[in-house]
C-alpha cells in the first residue's frame, strides 16, 4: 500500500471526476505532478491486478470487503489521458454496480481530503441487497 499512501500525502497534486455511466463509472483522474503521474497511472491497474486474485483491500470497511467478495463481477478499462488515466469501472450486475459507484465516490473522497477520509468508514449503499 505505498502506492496509495503517497498519493493520499500529495492528494493536493490531483483532481479527479466521476460519470455515472450505465453499469458504473468513468472516472477521470489527473494530477499537476509530473513526479506522480507514473504512480497515478499504475496504482488503478495494480488494485484491479489484486481484486482479480483473490485480494482484499480495507477488510474492515464493509465497501471494500464486499467489492473484494464480488470482483468477479467486475470489469475495468484503463486508458492513459494528458496528465493521468481515465478508468471505466462496470458491471452487468446492477448491484454490484452500486458498489462501484459508492467505491468511486469514497475515492474522490480520498483525493478530496486525503487522510482525513481515509479514517472514515466506507459503508455499503444503503439500498444495495447482495446476492447470497
Amino acid at each position: 500500500m505505498p502506492d496509495a499512501m503517497r498519493l493520499l500525502h500529495n492528494h493536493g497534486s490531483l483532481e479527479r471526476k466521476v460519470e455515472d455511466i450505465p453499469g458504473g463509472v468513468k472516472t477521470t483522474t489527473t494530477t499537476s505532478d509530473p513526479a506522480l503521474l507514473a504512480l497515478l497511472r499504475r496504482h488503478p491497474r495494480d488494485m484491479y491486478s489484486h481484486y482479480e486474485a483473490g485480494g482484499v483491500v480495507r477488510p474492515h470497511d464493509p465497501l471494500f470487503a464486499e467489492l473484494s467478495r464480488v470482483a468477479d463481477k467486475v470489469s475495468m478499462e484503463f486508458r492513459d489521458v494528458e496528465n493521468g488515466i481515465e478508468v471505466l469501472v462496470t458491471s452487468q450486475d446492477p448491484e454490484v454496480a452500486k458498489l462501484i459507484r459508492s467505491h468511486a465516490y469514497k475515492v474522490s473522497e480520498f483525493v478530496k481530503r486525503g487522510h482525513a477520509a481515509l479514517h472514515e468508514g466506507a459503508p455499503l449503499p444503503e439500498d444495495y441487497h447482495p446476492a447470497k
